[in-house]
């Protein structure tokens, strides 16, 4: 802070104009300890501090001109976590969730602070963040929409605006950088390195990844602008486009009860791997780890209408037009379906899709099974994902809430156990 105190470690060798800068640190017991270790410092077999600073190193005060102060430990990502306990609700509805959320007291029973209720499975739906000494989260009620929670009120300050829920971005996660995944100490105000790229980040963005409701079936990457949470305003943006976010096995440790604090491995990094920052001058960076397809032939970067092109297709006898699939009927855009059905009621249904899609979250009353022939589809039901490939199958049974995944020019055969579809074209009595 400023008007403290540091001490700067010096190297000094006759006639060189500047001496060498070695480090600041906090104590001078602190700094005569450094300079202790470059003594005994060797360089093939050579006193290297003889060679390179033959007047030796000393320490000076210097007096810190800047009010940053480095954020405590542990961080707020290893000092809370929520349990989250399952919600029933009526038939044809998916289960909602009590959210709970406590403080981490390190060796002693954690403090429960507050609970919220989601309408959705919570996927890692929970980011406590710091704004200087204030303490909040990243949070989603609704299932379309961001919200911030105040961990020491437990009332929401700000949250997302939807005229028509499901009809917006879905989110599944949330990443708002701390100081610590961007920083260690080894740099501290009034040392000659310390910038204002050092004070930072600072709580004032962030992000958040999910899938646009009804439309595809990988996690997208957004911006979340903070600066005014504490106003009640928070602006979610497209700034990166349509990137489709490798997020792999990543699970937040705000789920867990039992992980211990970050005290001691500062370098142990609980922050979400695909997503890297960097700040320089005061511009920042980030990195992404996202999904891609190659042409193994010829190198060249496929897209997944390009995939849908080249996919293979259905005879043609099976493509009557008095079967296509009504519109109405579809749960799934982009996809071209057609349906047979059988003396029971029960039908036969086959579906292609052009694009990455998600289908809304429906129901039936009869059992549906479903067989991949080419493609990829995630069958999704609540928390609970059952990824099919080509020859894979799978039965759904009746009453479940459920949805699925699939990528551009998947080719799927369905059997249900009732009448699932209507026709484009009614047929005459």
């Amino acid at each position: 802070m400023r008007g403290d105190v540091v001490f700067r470690v010096y190297g000094v060798h006759e006639g060189r104009a500047k001496d060498v800068f070695f480090g600041a640190f906090r104590t001078r017991d602190e700094a005569l300890a450094e300079i202790e270790k470059l003594a005994s410092r060797e360089m093939h077999g050579l006193p290297w501090a003889a060679k390179h600073h033959n007047k030796g190193f000393v320490v000076r005060e210097h007096v810190v001109q800047t009010d940053f102060v480095i954020p405590s430990r542990p961080m707020p990502r290893d000092k809370f976590f929520v349990e989250v306990t399952r919600v029933e609700n009526a038939a044809c509805e998916w289960p909602s969730a009590r959210i709970e959320v406590f403080a981490r007291n390190q060796g002693g029973e954690p403090t429960r602070l507050c609970s919220y209720e989601r309408n959705h499975a919570p996927f890692q739906t929970f980011e406590p963040f710091r704004q200087g000494a204030r303490e909040l989260a990243l949070v989603s009620r609704d299932y379309t929409k961001t919200a911030v929670l105040d961990l020491a009120t437990g009332e929401i300050i700000a949250e997302e605006t939807e005229g028509v829920p499901g009809n917006g971005f879905c989110p599944v996660g949330f990443y708002v950088p701390d100081w610590w995944d961007a920083n260690d100490d080894s740099i501290i105000p009034g040392s000659e390195y310390f910038s204002a790229d050092h004070e930072w980040p600072n709580g004032d963005f962030g992000f958040v990844w999910g899938c646009i409701w009804g439309d595809d079936a990988t996690w997208k990457l957004q911006h979340l602008d903070l600066r005014r949470v504490q106003e009640g305003v928070i602006t979610r943006t497209e700034r990166f486009g349509h990137v489709e976010l490798a997020t792999g096995d990543y699970e937040t440790p705000c789920f867990t009860r039992d992980v211990a604090p970050q005290e001691t491995n500062r370098r142990k990094r609980t922050s979400p791997p695909f997503i890297s920052l960097a700040r320089h001058n005061g511009a920042t960076r980030v990195t992404v780890e996202t999904f891609a397809s190659f042409d193994l032939d010829t190198g060249a970067r496929r897209h997944a209408e390009e995939d849908a092109q080249t996919s293979g297709d259905f005879p043609a006898f099976m493509k009557n037009p008095e079967n296509r699939i009504a519109t109405a009927s579809q749960f799934t855009k982009d996809i071209d379906g057609y349906v047979f059905d059988g003396a029971d009621g029960s039908q036969v249904a086959f579906w292609k899709s052009t694009a990455d899609r998600i289908s809304t979250d429906h129901t039936h009353d009869f059992d549906e099974w479903v067989h991949v022939i080419e493609g990829t589809a995630t069958v999704i039901m609540g928390e609970t994902r059952i990824e099919l490939r080509a020859g894979d199958e799978y039965t759904i049974p009746k009453g479940t809430l459920q949805r699925m995944a699939i990528t551009a020019g998947t080719r799927t055969v369905h059997v249900f156990g009732g009448k699932r579809a209507e026709r484009a074209i009614k047929r005459s009595p």
